[in-house]
């Protein structure tokens, strides 16, 4: 399926979209980069709290009625296993040796202003392909913000850019990163059989205590903004393109309560979303090399951004 819509058997994956986009890239005549070693991909994905979900959609209708000055007429909403399915969040990584790609989807059903009010399935889109201490390209697609606006002047798609490290600073770049050591520290599940630990938690604590600074023990409860990385491989081999380290996330952690303690994703339906889980996974296994092709990011960015949900839903 295409990222954010509800899972069917007749829908397609993001990834099984990115692989048949970039099969056509390659068909096409698309370049093929030089052999690498066997990658690795991580799927992520959030979810919504499905009832705040749905009184937020019932929200828009009514202001969309309202500001078309139409009669405020009740929409039947999407069903509970549309919404329980719909990928609020979904970020699809692609590491292969010096190569990084990371694909990303932010999905929102609301009113649609241009369409009479109709609910539709709105989702903006996000790109960066990158090589180590090299070059990088990246774009998106308007915001949701702007979408859900319905502003009719906002481009559907968005320009793919490419910026390259000036010569100095690639001379002076480390394309690979050492390796970061897990070894005793408290692991989490990821799901999918996979282990992680959390960064701040236990490897940015475990640090702190190696330094002789004050600090908590190494744990597996983290905090708001924690992420979990890969117990095998928690960074990268290679760098960015700007020779920072990357990370191998397999999930995230951020907390839906408010200052009062209250839980905002039964008012926020998207808050909850932010707890992003491992959805697919796989380590050493090839990946098509024009997956990191501007031809596959600029069909990315060309899929759709507004969707009629009719009977979808």
């Amino acid at each position: 399926m295409i990222a954010g819509q509800a899972q069917s058997g007749a829908k397609p994956s993001l990834t099984h979209v990115l692989m048949a986009l970039a099969a056509a890239t390659a068909c096409s005549g698309g370049s093929v980069l030089a052999a690498e070693p066997l990658g690795t991909r991580v799927v992520r994905a959030g979810y919504a709290n499905v009832q705040a979900l749905k009184a937020n959609i019932e929200t828009s209708v009514s202001f969309c009625q309202t500001k078309l000055g139409l009669p405020l007429v009740p929409v039947e909403p999407p069903s509970d296993s549309y919404l329980q399915a719909l990928e609020i969040f979904r970020i699809q990584e692609d590491f292969l040796g010096p190569l990084n790609a990371r694909y990303e989807v932010q999905s929102s059903v609301a009113a649609d202003l241009q369409g009479g009010c109709k609910l539709s399935l709105f989702q903006h889109r996000r790109v960066e392909i990158q090589r180590s201490c090299d070059w990088r390209l990246f774009g998106q697609t308007p915001l949701l913000g702007q979408l859900l606006d319905g502003d009719s002047n906002v481009p559907a798609t968005s320009q793919l850019d490419r910026e390259r490290m000036p010569a100095d600073m690639a001379a002076q770049c480390a394309v690979t990163q050492q390796a970061v050591t897990v070894k005793d520290l408290p692991q989490d599940s990821a799901g999918l059989g996979q282990a992680c630990v959390w960064w701040d938690a236990a490897i940015t604590a475990q640090s702190l205590r190696s330094a002789g600074l004050a600090g908590p023990a190494p744990s597996n409860q983290p905090k708001a903004g924690d992420f979990c990385v890969y117990a095998r491989k928690p960074v990268h081999r290679y760098s960015s393109q700007s020779g920072q380290s990357m990370m191998i996330v397999l999930k995230t952690f951020d907390s839906n309560q408010n200052m009062a303690g209250s839980d905002i994703s039964e008012i926020v339906g998207e808050a909850r979303a932010t707890n992003m889980r491992l959805i697919d996974f796989a380590d050493e296994v090839a990946i098509p090399k024009s997956q990191f092709e501007s031809a596959t990011a600029k069909a990315f960015l060309s899929l759709p951004v507004k969707q009629a949900l009719g009977a979808k839903k």
